[in-house]
């Protein structure tokens, strides 16, 4: 069976997300945890990752999967999402300005694509800090906040939690990843069965410019995600109702 992408809730929760500008984070419980792990992508170095499948498209980290699928209208099966590059040998960056300060590998989003983070083993879990950076066009100039990176944290019971961080613009000529610590954040205190991201791309130094998900601009590259493990699992069940449905519908469990 093929995965269904839900463009038209995409580009609902895009105009939610744009109506009240850069949005905070929204309160949340701190519920206990135990276990904690870094994905850092190491195991797969110059892999490209693609819209499709999460059994065809997806990587896997210990318990962990995640992939990124394309948020652009018409988006087909196996359209190209990104690619784990090797931060040593930067000519694979296919727009240009990737991080220059990174020597490992790291995932690059291109082409307003969507990262999708999920437990395999259906277990909640709590995203604590993470390393980001905004992804430039060869030749585009940009203000010293070139976007946001937007993460969204899906509940158990389908309710959601925004976060948004700011991506900063070249400082001598080059872009650089960032460490954000979010263990202080209502974000990071909270448990979740899904957490997707994805970038704001910025004209001016005013928020009012930054727009997600239709321009072709909004690229980013993660690593170093530090996730706890929170001991009991999600209700899976519910993750259709509400705002999880806004993306969850798009790939859950293909058969």
């Amino acid at each position: 069976m093929k995965r269904k992408t839900p463009l038209s809730g995409l580009s609902g929760l895009a105009r939610c997300a744009l109506a009240g500008g850069v949005l905070a984070a929204t309160a949340a419980l701190t519920p206990a945890h135990a276990g904690t792990v870094t994905l850092g992508f190491e195991s797969h170095t110059n892999n490209f990752t693609y819209n499709g499948s999460v059994q065809d498209t997806y990587f896997s980290e210990g318990a962990y999967k995640y992939g990124l699928f394309s948020a652009a209208a018409g988006a087909a099966e196996g359209d190209w999402t990104g690619l784990f590059m090797d931060g040593t040998d930067l000519g694979t960056c296919v727009s240009g300005q990737c991080p220059t300060n990174n020597s490992s590998t790291f995932l690059a989003a291109f082409n307003d694509s969507v990262f999708d983070l999920f437990n395999a083993d259906g277990g909640q879990f709590m995203l604590s800090a993470l390393d980001a950076s905004f992804i430039g066009d060869i030749n585009g100039v940009y203000p010293s906040t070139a976007g946001y990176l937007r993460l969204q944290g899906i509940k158990a019971d389908g309710s959601y939690n925004l976060i948004d961080l700011p991506l900063f613009g070249p400082t001598g000529g080059a872009f650089g990843f960032a460490s954000y610590n979010l263990s202080g954040t209502a974000f990071g205190q909270a448990k979740y069965a899904e957490v997707y991201a994805f970038a704001f791309a910025c004209t001016t130094s005013s928020s009012a410019s930054c727009t997600a998900l239709s321009s072709d601009r909004g690229q980013f590259a993660l690593d170093n995600l530090r996730i706890n493990t929170v001991p009991e699992p999600a209700s899976l069940a519910v993750l259709g109702l509400g705002a999880a449905a806004l993306f969850a519908a798009r790939r859950r469990r293909a058969a």
